[in-house]
């Protein structure tokens, strides 16, 4: 992969921060927060290029809160001008640089993949492993328990930041980052992975089984959990 480089003009230009701010209020247009910011939008801006292009800029205090829809998840929100800086960033810089090396296949909030896409992938392979194999294999179903609050800082910066090249990003990208504080639901063991299990292949039988390699998967991450 190509070293990125000279791009942090990218985030800081008048115009990319007005369409982050855009992007950032997207069903918060009622929220007050957003409402103030507008108020004197051109000088909010300003403001934060001006941050940016100096250096002198850092990350609000998240506002954390519980919500339950319809499960119970912890909810950890920035100020707007920080959704603004953010929004400028990951749409400008970080995602068209990291998007070109994911597979096809990842579905995660990425333009033109969403939930149909996801889905059509899936009925294709599928039906290419039932004309191969018929009903004898299992599915994979994982789900990390609060996965953005447990990821390990040290070992982001390690897989990302060999890659940038351009020294202001990577002092942005620290204001950010360092910005979240340890939170108590991180944990490095195998406890984060909430579901991990295999199901039968096949329609006939769709009770969750205790497959082997789930036994040595769980005894390898508790024994290495980083």
């Amino acid at each position: 992969m190509k070293r990125l480089k000279n791009v942090y003009e990218q985030i800081h230009t008048f115009e990319h921060l007005y369409h982050a701010h855009r992007l950032a209020r997207r069903g918060k247009r009622g929220n007050r927060e957003v409402i103030r910011f507008e108020i004197d939008l051109n000088r909010n801006l300003i403001e934060l290029q001006e941050e940016l292009m100096s250096g002198s800029y850092r990350s609000g205090k998240y506002r954390e809160f519980t919500i339950y829809e319809p499960k119970e998840r912890l909810i950890m929100s920035l100020p707007d001008r920080d959704r603004v800086v953010q929004h400028s960033l990951c749409d400008n810089v970080l995602a068209p640089f990291i998007d070109r090396k994911l597979i096809d296949d990842n579905c995660a909030s990425r333009p033109g993949r969403g939930t149909h896409f996801g889905l059509y992938r899936l009925a294709r392979f599928m039906r290419e492993f039932y004309h191969q194999h018929g009903t004898d294999g299992y599915i994979l179903k994982a789900d990390i328990l609060k996965y953005f609050y447990r990821i390990r800082h040290d070992r982001l910066k390690e897989m990302l930041y060999p890659y940038l090249a351009d020294r202001q990003l990577l002092h942005l990208l620290d204001v950010i980052i360092d910005r979240q504080h340890r939170h108590p639901h991180r944990q490095h063991d195998f406890a984060m992975v909430r579901h991990l299990l295999f199901e039968p292949y096949g329609p006939h039988d769709q009770r969750t089984v205790e497959h082997p390699l789930v036994l040595a998967l769980y005894g390898r991450f508790r024994a290495h959990p980083s």
